[in-house]
């Protein structure tokens, strides 16, 4: 059995026993749309989650899709979003972390395409983020994205080096289609050495993100610390199975699948 299997065991006997980093609604403050300059007149857009109490790091937050998700003022509530993450930025920031969970920049407000996602362009887009974020809040900063997210978290944790503190991978695209022509498989995730995690949900029923490719994908990821976990149950789907309202966006465990990456990102 290899390292990334006996950690996924080992993790999720943890998460069985002990419910650990509880999320506390009434300790986050009430969420911020900002936008930024990243290249010359191109700007980038994302909404602050900040807890009440001193982050323990930093999350920014990739949603799935073409990754658009219209930050605006008054901001909408989090759970009614469509997206995973977008729907559960107040729930990690209840455990503790401040988050930045960001929409397509300004050139590609109708979306983000693959192509745009794993350049050096959006990573350096990521790196403006990162330093506006650890310039007001000096903790370690993670990249957590989810589905096509994951393109965008990877590409930044390969391209931003020490710029970069961890890792979260949820849903990842792990194969590539007519419609998306990248994946995580055909990237050189042997240099990545930040903390990394890889969740998948056991029923996701999207052709590009099967569970079975989950333990795989972590082998491929040159950490020495990183963990594989698989999730199961959850509610009824409510969306196609590509989109954040099936097992593929962890619908009904929102709460279970943010505390695995709380956990992670604090070490527990």
């Amino acid at each position: 059995m290899g390292q990334a299997r006996w950690t996924a065991l080992l993790l999720a006997l943890a998460l069985w026993v002990s419910p650990g980093l509880a999320a506390d609604p009434a300790a986050v403050l009430p969420d911020q749309a900002i936008t930024i300059p990243v290249r010359g007149e191109v700007t980038e857009s994302f909404y602050l989650s900040i807890p009440a109490t001193p982050p323990k790091a930093i999350l920014i937050l990739f949603p799935g899709g073409g990754g658009a998700i219209e930050v605006r003022e008054p901001v909408p509530s989090a759970e009614k979003a469509g997206n995973f993450l977008t729907r559960s930025r107040r729930l990690l920031a209840g455990r503790g972390f401040v988050v930045a969970t960001l929409d397509a920049p300004s050139d590609s407000d109708e979306g983000m395409g693959e192509d745009f996602r794993v350049s050096a362009t959006h990573a350096e887009d990521v790196r403006a983020v990162a330093a506006w974020m650890k310039a007001r809040y000096p903790v370690p900063v993670w990249l957590v994205g989810t589905s096509r997210g994951t393109l965008s978290a990877a590409n930044g944790a390969l391209r931003l080096g020490t710029d970069i503190d961890g890792l979260a991978l949820t849903s990842s695209v792990t194969r590539a289609s007519r419609q998306g022509p990248h994946s995580l498989m055909m990237m050189d995730l042997s240099t990545i050495t930040r903390p990394t995690l890889v969740v998948s949900h056991r029923a996701d029923g999207c052709s590009r993100s099967p569970a079975i490719d989950g333990p795989r994908l972590a082998d491929k990821i040159g950490a020495s610390r990183k963990a594989f976990v698989e999730l199961k149950g959850g509610a009824e789907p409510q969306s196609p199975p590509c989109e954040g309202r099936s097992h593929h966006g962890f619908i009904g465990q929102e709460e279970e699948a943010a505390g695995v990456i709380a956990r992670f990102v604090a070490g527990e």
